[in-house]
């Protein structure tokens, strides 16, 4: 089992695969054995979800990547610059 978020070695961001089978595992796990393929309306529901989650996963991803100087770029780069002064 992988752990994810900010972790000793760095940030590691769930992928969408992953995201997509959590999400369809916690809704078969509240309301049972469902429907949730691509043109069934759970199935749509459930991949809003899964949509809206990557873009956390990869919104945190730029926040840890924005206050690295490796990885910084733009105003973050900047700011980073100007606090090693």
């Amino acid at each position: 089992m992988y752990d994810y978020g900010l972790l000793l070695d760095g940030f590691l961001a769930k992928s969408r695969e992953e995201i997509e089978t959590s999400v369809q595992d916690a809704l078969r796990g509240q309301f049972g054995d469902l429907e949730l393929g691509p043109d069934s309306t759970l199935g749509r529901l459930a991949g809003m979800e899964t949509d809206r989650l990557v873009t956390l996963w990869e919104t945190a991803r730029a926040v840890h990547e924005a206050g690295r100087l490796e990885t910084a770029h733009g105003m973050s780069l900047d700011r980073l610059a100007e606090s090693l002064n």
